[in-house]
């Protein structure tokens, strides 16, 4: 844990990177939550440019790239992931025809 404290909020700025780790550890994205787990990680995002445009006495200035700043871009990055290039939604039936395909497959090659 970092020793930052943000003094409006009295959080630390790792707070929202744990908030996150359960959520894209454990669950499957798919085109249903991802949509959602992108929206939560686009608002880690504004409040990770939000931690730099306070450092920086409320303006932003490009010529003074922060580590804060590369942290938003890669949150941002993450949630166009997330929300765009999802896994496939399957069912049992479509998992059950994929299965016989691989195993009629691995037939073919013995």
């Amino acid at each position: 844990m970092s020793t930052y404290i943000n003094t409006h909020t009295h959080t630390t700025h790792s707070d929202t990177t744990q908030a996150l780790f359960p959520i894209l550890y454990v669950n499957r994205w798919n085109t249903l939550n991802g949509k959602a787990g992108g929206l939560g990680i686009l608002v880690a995002a504004g409040n990770t440019f939000s931690i730099a445009y306070k450092m920086d006495g409320g303006t932003f200035d490009y010529m003074k790239p922060r580590m804060w700043h590369g942290v938003t871009v890669m949150f941002v990055l993450a949630a166009l992931h997330l929300m765009f290039n999802a896994n496939a939604m399957h069912t049992s039936a479509s998992l059950a025809i994929k299965e016989k395909e691989r195993a009629a497959k691995k037939q073919k090659k013995m």
